[in-house]
This record gives C-alpha cells, sequence and structure tokens, in this order.
C-alpha cells in the first residue's frame, strides 16, 4: 500500500512537471506567434505601400510618355506647316 502511495505520488509529482513545462512552452509558443503575426502585419504595410509608390511610378510614366508624344506630334506639325510656307524652288534660268 504504500508502494502504492509512493508511486502515485511520483506519478503526481511528474505529470505537475510535466503540466508546468507545457505550460512554459504554450506562453513561448504564443510569444512566437506575436512576434511573427508583427511581422505579418508589417511586411503587409510595407508591401501596400510599396504597391502605392510603383502605381504612382506607372501613373507618372504614363504621363510623361503621352507629353512626349504630344511634343513630337506638335513638333512634326510644325515642320510642316513651315514647310507648306515655303516657296517652291525657282526653275533655272533657261527654262522660262
Amino acid at each position: 500500500m504504500w508502494r502504492d502511495i509512493l508511486d502515485f505520488g511520483r506519478q503526481l509529482l511528474a505529470l505537475t512537471q510535466t503540466g508546468e513545462r507545457n505550460t512554459q512552452d504554450i506562453k513561448e509558443l504564443r510569444q512566437e506567434l506575436d512576434q511573427l503575426s508583427d511581422a505579418v502585419r508589417g511586411l503587409a504595410y510595407s508591401t501596400r505601400a510599396e504597391i502605392a509608390a510603383l502605381r504612382a511610378e506607372i501613373q507618372h510614366l504614363r504621363e510623361s510618355e503621352r507629353q512626349a508624344r504630344e511634343n513630337e506630334i506638335l513638333r512634326i506639325e510644325n515642320a510642316l506647316l513651315r514647310a507648306g510656307r515655303q516657296l517652291p524652288p525657282q526653275p533655272p534660268a533657261g527654262e522660262n
């Protein structure tokens, strides 16, 4: 009987120690989970910011390209208008 009580005490002590280790492990895992969650939130925020910056840059590039095309068209139109205003070349002196 004393042996059964002693075994029961040992089992109780072992279970208590295991429970304490499990409790500590759970605390550590929760801390790791919180850290990972914070890291994911940070990455999501920075990714959103980078996407917004890329969108702004793309919009700027589109606008710059549109402006460059418009300027090229105007330059060509001016060249054509200038060419139209010039007098045709004079025929050589002996043809009249």
